[in-house]
Protein backbone atom coordinates (compact mmCIF):
# COMPACT_ATOMS: atom_id res chain seq x y z
CA UNK A 1 0.00 0.00 0.00
CA UNK A 2 1.44 3.03 -0.82
CA UNK A 3 1.42 6.16 1.67
CA UNK A 4 2.43 8.54 0.02
CA UNK A 5 0.26 11.81 0.13
CA UNK A 6 -0.48 14.02 -2.97
CA UNK A 7 -2.34 17.52 -2.50
CA UNK A 8 -4.17 19.42 -5.44
CA UNK A 9 -4.18 22.60 -5.74
CA UNK A 10 -6.95 23.05 -8.95
CA UNK A 11 -10.01 25.46 -8.54
CA UNK A 12 -12.25 23.83 -11.14
CA UNK A 13 -14.21 21.41 -9.36
CA UNK A 14 -14.41 18.76 -12.11
CA UNK A 15 -10.66 18.92 -13.14
CA UNK A 16 -9.95 18.72 -9.10
CA UNK A 17 -12.48 15.88 -9.30
CA UNK A 18 -10.51 14.19 -11.66
CA UNK A 19 -7.26 14.52 -10.76
CA UNK A 20 -8.25 12.93 -7.24
CA UNK A 21 -9.50 9.29 -8.79
CA UNK A 22 -6.45 9.65 -11.10
CA UNK A 23 -3.75 9.72 -8.47
CA UNK A 24 -5.83 7.78 -6.19
CA UNK A 25 -5.86 4.76 -8.42
CA UNK A 26 -2.29 4.70 -7.63
CA UNK A 27 -2.94 4.26 -4.19
CA UNK A 28 -1.60 7.41 -3.45
CA UNK A 29 -3.55 9.73 -0.48
CA UNK A 30 -5.37 12.96 -1.91
CA UNK A 31 -6.03 15.87 -0.77
CA UNK A 32 -7.86 18.27 -2.84
CA UNK A 33 -8.00 22.29 -2.50
CA UNK A 34 -10.19 25.16 -4.74
CA UNK A 35 -8.10 28.14 -3.15
CA UNK A 36 -4.75 28.77 -2.74
CA UNK A 37 -5.55 29.65 1.31
CA UNK A 38 -7.07 26.40 1.47
CA UNK A 39 -4.04 24.78 -0.65
CA UNK A 40 -2.00 25.95 1.69
CA UNK A 41 -3.58 25.33 5.36
CA UNK A 42 -3.54 21.26 4.08
CA UNK A 43 0.02 21.51 3.34
CA UNK A 44 0.67 22.50 6.44
CA UNK A 45 -1.61 20.10 8.49
CA UNK A 46 -1.15 17.32 6.23
CA UNK A 47 2.41 17.77 5.30
CA UNK A 48 2.14 15.83 1.54
CA UNK A 49 4.95 14.48 -0.06
CA UNK A 50 4.31 16.07 -3.51
CA UNK A 51 2.11 19.51 -4.83
CA UNK A 52 0.01 19.36 -7.85
CA UNK A 53 -0.34 23.59 -8.50
CA UNK A 54 -2.81 25.35 -10.81
CA UNK A 55 -1.67 29.18 -11.71
CA UNK A 56 -4.92 30.66 -11.97
CA UNK A 57 -6.89 30.26 -8.81
CA UNK A 58 -9.77 32.60 -7.41
CA UNK A 59 -7.69 34.28 -4.31
CA UNK A 60 -4.14 34.38 -5.59
CA UNK A 61 -2.15 32.64 -7.95
CA UNK A 62 -0.33 29.49 -8.45
CA UNK A 63 3.30 31.62 -8.92
CA UNK A 64 2.24 32.96 -5.64
CA UNK A 65 1.92 29.89 -3.85
CA UNK A 66 4.53 28.13 -5.28
CA UNK A 67 7.02 30.98 -4.02
CA UNK A 68 5.33 30.92 -0.30
CA UNK A 69 5.81 27.34 -0.19
CA UNK A 70 9.68 28.01 -1.63
CA UNK A 71 10.15 30.75 1.10
CA UNK A 72 8.97 27.97 3.83
CA UNK A 73 12.13 25.97 5.25
CA UNK A 74 10.21 22.92 5.94
CA UNK A 75 8.71 22.74 2.86
CA UNK A 76 11.09 24.31 0.38
CA UNK A 77 11.96 20.79 -1.20
CA UNK A 78 8.52 20.03 -1.57
CA UNK A 79 8.01 18.46 -5.20
CA UNK A 80 5.83 20.85 -7.00
CA UNK A 81 4.42 20.09 -10.37
CA UNK A 82 2.67 23.18 -12.05
CA UNK A 83 -0.50 21.78 -14.05
CA UNK A 84 -2.19 24.65 -15.92
CA UNK A 85 -3.78 25.54 -18.86
CA UNK A 86 -0.92 28.64 -19.45
CA UNK A 87 1.37 26.74 -21.58
CA UNK A 88 3.57 29.80 -23.13
CA UNK A 89 7.46 28.89 -23.27
CA UNK A 90 7.24 32.33 -21.11
CA UNK A 91 5.13 30.60 -18.26
CA UNK A 92 6.92 27.61 -18.36
CA UNK A 93 10.52 29.23 -17.56
CA UNK A 94 8.39 31.26 -14.90
CA UNK A 95 7.34 28.55 -13.22
CA UNK A 96 10.59 26.72 -13.16
CA UNK A 97 12.29 29.77 -12.04
CA UNK A 98 10.16 30.75 -9.00
CA UNK A 99 10.95 26.77 -8.00
CA UNK A 100 8.34 23.82 -9.60
CA UNK A 101 10.51 20.89 -10.10
CA UNK A 102 7.84 19.98 -13.60
CA UNK A 103 5.15 22.06 -15.02
CA UNK A 104 2.61 20.21 -17.32
CA UNK A 105 0.54 22.01 -19.80
CA UNK A 106 -4.00 21.37 -20.07
CA UNK A 107 -5.19 18.90 -21.22
CA UNK A 108 -2.57 17.15 -20.13
CA UNK A 109 -2.25 12.85 -20.22
CA UNK A 110 -3.00 10.66 -16.99
CA UNK A 111 -0.31 8.03 -17.62
CA UNK A 112 2.48 11.26 -18.43
CA UNK A 113 1.38 12.80 -15.15
CA UNK A 114 1.16 9.89 -12.81
CA UNK A 115 4.75 8.80 -14.28
CA UNK A 116 6.11 12.45 -13.45
CA UNK A 117 4.29 12.26 -9.74
CA UNK A 118 6.24 9.19 -9.34
CA UNK A 119 9.92 10.15 -10.97
CA UNK A 120 9.96 13.37 -8.76
CA UNK A 121 8.79 10.95 -5.84
CA UNK A 122 11.29 9.10 -6.24
CA UNK A 123 14.52 11.75 -6.84
CA UNK A 124 13.16 13.28 -3.44
CA UNK A 125 13.21 9.96 -1.75
CA UNK A 126 16.84 9.74 -2.11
Amino acid sequence: MNNKKILIIEDEQDIGRLLKRIIEREKFTVFHAETGKAGLDLLYSEDPDLVVLDINLPDTTGWEICKEIRKDPLYRKKPIIMLTIRSTTNDRIKGLDLGADDYMPKPFIAKELILRIKKLLAVTEK
